[in-house]
């Protein structure tokens, strides 16, 4: 029950990135793929490309796309495996209806995605690997924040700082454990 819900969730931050961004996935030309259906995952090389294009700028409109498709590996997938736990996944709780940030969260989470599912795609390995989702997730900030300076996200600011004092991998694997073995969420 708790992984279908948190399908339900990935594709409704899904619809909700293109929404909130003011921007339209090309949902009628993804229908109409002949690649991927409905029914199934992204392949693992169609993952690669749009964990390639989202990290290479994630507001471009090829990083759009790409959010489509990792979002949909991570939900569909047999390949990957992710530990969704709210005290990581902190910096993208939306903060009301009039959060200005909104849409910088919802492409940070992508970025926890495409880091969490790079190593696994790379190592042929289904583990979930949430301290490189947390690198990605401040490595797009950063290049977010490149565009907006005034941009400020606490969570992801005490990320950066526990990195640099050799922290936060730690933190990463206790706070997945503990959370997991109360009954956290994985997918």
């Amino acid at each position: 029950m708790i992984r279908l819900f948190l399908r339900q969730y990935v594709l409704a931050l899904l619809l909700s990135i293109a929404g909130t961004a003011g921007l339209m996935l090309p949902g009628a030309a993804i229908a109409q793929s002949t690649e991927m259906d409905s029914k199934t995952a992204p392949t693992k090389e169609q993952v690669v490309k749009a964990m390639t294009d989202f990290t290479k700028d994630p507001l471009s409109p090829e990083a759009i796309e790409a959010t489509e498709i990792i979002a949909r590996y991570a939900k569909d997938s047999p390949d990957c495996w992710l530990n969704l736990v709210e005290p990581i996944l902190e910096f993208g709780r939306n903060q009301g209806d009039n959060d200005p940030l909104a849409q910088f969260r919802r492409l940070l989470f992508v970025a926890f995605l495409a880091g969490n599912i790079k190593p696994q795609v790379d190592k042929g390995v289904v583990k979930d690997h949430s301290y490189e989702g947390v690198l990605q997730v401040i490595q797009t900030y950063d290049q977010l924040k490149a565009l907006n300076p005034k941009m400020n996200i606490d969570a992801i600011e005490k990320f950066r700082a526990m990195e640099k004092g050799g922290q936060l991998k730690q933190w990463v694997e206790d706070t997945v454990a503990r959370e997991t073995s109360k009954g956290g969420s994985s997918i």
